[in-house]
């Protein structure tokens, strides 16, 4: 019999709701998305707990569990009195902090604690006095120390399937929710889970923004909670019959929060003020007089001038309120583009960003200028059908184009910043203009110089433009690319331009260069252009405070996560196997832990995982066998490309991931 007293007792239908949720719990197949979860679990404010009176059971509930440790003295002294715990060989060394102890517990363990076949105290008691108290491991168990660290002796593999089996009895009884929800008891997590990875595969939008919209559907919102952090810390990809498993009735559901969110707006309805107040007429002048002999006397204002400010307010209110409908909107009279020297003439209109990027997620309610040119444009890009966009990047650049403001995208070498606002500028077919810029890039070399030349005998003075003024004078994106690596002096010039006060050419005359309508400045570095904050990337500069605040809209951009990765390596290698696609995918997240924590200094772009990808399909084509494939595949595409030192570390990754020797 346990020792600590119930605090409460339970419900039956609270048991009920327990019990069947944590089925689900036991029945997901994939191990780190079911440990996820148990910690989880095993984090709440109370557990279920399980007396044995005689040959009956008894459930209640406890606060006996994790988070009663308000401070992590107990946990201290429990690690310091620990054999089990230091640097010694069958030693472990675990932060003491109330995270630190869940995370080294065992599955056994972990479901102890869920089940209410052991507490919090117990657990406890096996870390400080591991031979009375705690189990003694087995080489089945794959302990590094002597005894399982923090599994009480209680603990049996039998005593838990003896209250599993119970509680299972009990999951499969009916229960009522409290409200009109979907019942959680109606879904296994591995449902919901499989159900998330359709709407994700069918970009709706990653997992987490379709979790936020499945919250509000369920009875206990908490449980997609469980599942979104489950999802989070999963090394794996989804289930190789992931739509099979999916709820049907649920997807659709969550569909068609996505799809009524409509981002079309009706170019024939005027923007109305949203308000109820209207104008007033002001009386006649018999009326006026009247009442003004009231408020005379009572030392108010006149009745004509409270009516000429009431009117005043409203005007006012009205401008307000269609200024606010019109901001994700651009002006609607831009001229059209007439090609000079050569260029292609075009023209533009404003459609719905859902229908141009063919989005279902949320939040892109915005109108973007879609071009149009009578022939092919040089700057413009050409479109990648397997491009995969960050939502949340997507919509903060394309409101930053929009509404003409200045956007700065930073991150790590191989995230693909400028390959994101390419691809923006390809489905817009807005031409974009890009400069790469370094440490010696001068002034003369954007902006222009002024030269000598020979005109019939005569030594003249020309003034040429650098590629800045003329990119302002028309419609581009000018993509500034590693602009944190320029001078002051440099970034300095460019400072007028970017208030959008036009650009001032001084060594011609003082000239000013107004921007075309439809330019717009965008710029991608490394930093956040306050130095190297990474350690990576010296030749970084700090740049002045009034430079930095001229960028408007900041935008990191990360690498991306594995289901992206997984869904770009299949539309890019068709032929690719599914276990080395696995495999790669998570050699990837490897290779990008170890270079993003300075263990090594060669990065990994999407180019270069996508040839390991295609390299490897080819090896197979031309007669090698999988193993040998793989090998050369990786040698070729990432270990010949990196110095020795980094190099060593990837045959070790590669060991690790492939179980191949290169």
């Amino acid at each position: 019999m346990i020792s600590p007293s119930p605090i409460e007792p339970i419900e039956i239908s609270e048991l009920l709701e327990y019990a069947q949720e944590l089925k689900g719990v036991f029945d997901i197949n994939d191990y780190t998305t079911k440990r996820a979860l148990l910690r989880k679990w095993v984090s709440r404010d109370k557990l279920v707990l399980c007396e044995t009176v005689g040959a009956s059971r008894m459930f209640y509930w406890t606060e006996n569990t994790l988070n009663s440790l308000l401070n992590t003295k107990p946990i201290i002294q429990a690690f310091t009195d620990s054999p089990l715990v230091g640097q010694g060989s069958e030693q472990i060394n675990p932060k003491a902090t109330n995270q630190g102890l869940r995370d080294s517990l065992d599955m056994d363990t972990l479901k102890g604690l869920a089940l209410g076949a052991i507490t919090v105290d117990q657990v406890i008691g096996a870390v400080v006095n591991p031979e009375p108290f705690g189990m003694k491991a087995t080489t089945q168990s794959r302990a590094k120390t002597p005894y399982i660290f923090g599994r009480p002796k209680e603990c049996t593999t039998v005593r838990l399937q003896q209250i599993t089996n119970e509680l299972s009895e009990k999951s499969g009884e009916k229960y009522e929710p409290k409200d009109a929800k979907l019942r959680r008891a109606d879904y296994t997590l591995e449902t919901i889970i499989c159900t998330i990875d359709a709407l994700v595969d069918e970009e709706y939008g990653d997992h987490n923004e379709i979790g936020q919209v499945l919250k509000p559907l369920f009875d206990d919102p908490s449980m997609i909670e469980n599942v979104i952090e489950a999802m989070d810390t999963r090394e794996s990809g989804p289930e190789p019959d992931f739509r099979s498993k999916a709820d049907e009735v649920l997807r659709k559901k969550a569909a068609q929060i996505f799809e009524d969110d409509h981002d079309e707006v009706d170019e024939t309805k005027p923007n109305t003020p949203n308000h109820d107040f209207k104008k007033m007429d002001v009386p006649e002048s018999h009326t006026l007089a009247a009442v003004d002999a009231v408020t005379n006397a009572l030392s108010l204002q006149s009745l004509k001038t409270v009516v000429e400010a009431h009117n005043k307010l409203v005007d006012e209110l009205t401008t307000a309120k269609a200024a606010q409908v019109t901001t994700l909107s651009m002006p609607a009279v831009i001229p059209d583009m007439t090609g000079e020297d050569g260029e292609p003439s075009g023209s533009h209109k404003m459609v719905g960003a859902k229908s141009v990027f063919k989005i279902r997620g949320k939040g892109f309610n915005i109108r973007v200028p879609l071009f149009d040119w009578d022939t092919p444009h040089k700057n413009v890009p050409v479109i990648d059908p397997d491009y995969v966009f960050d939502l949340s990047a997507l919509r903060r650049i394309l409101r930053a184009l929009v509404m003409n403001k200045t956007f700065y995208l930073h991150g790590h070498t191989g995230t693909g910043k400028t390959t994101l606002v390419e691809q923006i500028a390809a489905r817009l077919q807005w031409p974009l203009v890009r400069l790469n810029l370094h440490g010696e890039i001068s002034q003369m070399d954007l902006l222009g110089r002024e030269v000598l030349r020979n005109d019939n005998g005569v030594t003249i003075s020309q003034y040429l433009e650098g590629p800045v003024p003329q990119a302002m004078s028309g419609p581009n994106i000018l993509l500034l690319d590693e602009i944190d690596y320029i001078r002051a002096n440099v970034s300095y010039a460019l400072q007028r331009g970017l208030e959008g006060h036009g650009l001032m050419l001084t060594e011609d005359a003082g000239r000013i260069v107004s921007p075309h309508p439809l330019f717009r400045w965008a710029a991608t570095g490394n930093t956040q252009m306050k130095g190297d904050e990474y350690g990576m990337y010296r030749e970084a500069r700090i740049q002045s405070s009034a430079f930095i605040n001229r960028w408007a809209n900041w935008v990191h951009v990360d690498y991306m996560g594995k289901p992206q990765r997984r869904r770009l390596l299949k539309a890019k290698v068709p032929g690719i196997a599914e276990d080395f696609l696995e495999k790669l995918v998570q050699y990837t997240a490897e290779h990008l832990r170890a270079f993003t924590s300075a263990e090594i200094i060669q990065p990994l772009s999407p180019r270069d995982y996508i040839e390991a990808g295609e390299a490897q399909v080819s090896f197979l084509a031309m007669g090698l066998d999988e193993a040998e494939a793989t090998k050369e595949a990786l040698i070729t595409s990432i270990i010949d490309a990196a110095v020795p030192q980094d190099a060593q570390v990837l045959r070790g990754l590669v060991q690790n991931v492939f179980n191949v020797q290169v």
